[in-house]
């Protein structure tokens, strides 16, 4: 009888021990989430703009060059290989 008992305390003992366990990880859990939300409500933007700035458009502009001039050529030599008839 007594041996029952003292299994039975033991199996009560782990058991106690588990759910501490477990609750220390839920804790953490739980920090964790409210530090992620507390850095959410930090952020004071999270929504990006679409609409490029003057300045933004004048470095575009600089990097991408102008090819009117090119379709202009390309579009002379079309019509002249199709007049042709190759």
């Amino acid at each position: 009888m007594y041996l029952v008992y003292q299994f039975s305390r033991n199996k009560i003992q782990e058991l106690e021990r588990e759910i501490l366990n477990n609750y220390e990880v839920i804790l953490e859990l739980e920090r964790e989430t409210l530090k992620m939300e507390s850095q959410m409500q930090d952020i004071k933007s999270p929504v990006i703009t679409m609409k490029a700035s003057d300045k933004e458009l004048q470095v575009i502009s600089k990097k991408v060059p102008d090819i009117s001039l090119r379709k202009q050529l390309l579009a002379k030599k079309n019509l002249g290989q199709s007049a042709s008839g190759l």
